[in-house]
């Protein structure tokens, strides 16, 4: 059993209350999101009539207003907090630009090889689900880092299958 905790735990979070658990329990793995962006949850609101909590639906609204930071401090600090817990990082990334977020810290040496690219498609904010650009973001990953790094994606909703089809095509994993 490997265990995986989040660094990216909510975007309401500070990231000191996001690496906590990583920095206190020193799991095998814990996720690090590669860059800041609109994570858009609120296309949710016309899906769902009724709430299980009250919390739900103001959460949902206000991601129209909300940015998960994510700055190359954070990014720097998460990694710099979990380096002597040997904490390996299942890195994501939502758009293009995280990739070349990676390439900056790889060449920093604060990521090093092999490492673990997990790339996210469908969520509003960030790459989108259309098969060219989940092989723009392969082709994109291996000309920035050749053979040093594993490749796994996750397709949001409806679109985990037909994306997960693709990426075990192009010799990727998947995400379960």
């Amino acid at each position: 059993c490997v265990v995986n905790i989040t660094t990216g735990g909510a975007a309401t979070m500070s990231v000191e209350e996001r690496v906590r658990p990583a920095k206190v329990f020193a799991p095998e793995v814990a996720s690090l999101n590669m860059g800041s962006m609109n994570f858009a949850l609120f296309p949710m609101l016309e899906r769902f009539k009724t709430f299980e909590h009250d919390w739900e639906r103001p959460y949902l609204e206000s991601s129209r207003d909300r940015i998960f930071r994510n700055t190359f401090g954070d990014i720097e600090h998460i990694l710099r907090t979990c380096a002597d817990n040997g904490t390996r990082f299942e890195i994501e990334c939502y758009d293009i630009g995280h990739l070349y977020t990676l390439a900056h810290f790889v060449d920093r040496g604060l990521v090093k090889a092999p490492f673990f690219v997990q790339s996210v498609f469908g969520i509003l904010g960030g790459i989108g689900t259309h098969p060219e650009d989940v092989a723009h973001m392969k082709r994109t990953a291996d000309r920035l880092f050749g053979h040093d790094y594993h490749w796994s994606v996750l397709g949001a909703g409806r679109h985990q299958l037909p994306i997960a089809t693709q990426a075990i095509a192009l010799g990727g994993n998947v995400r379960v």
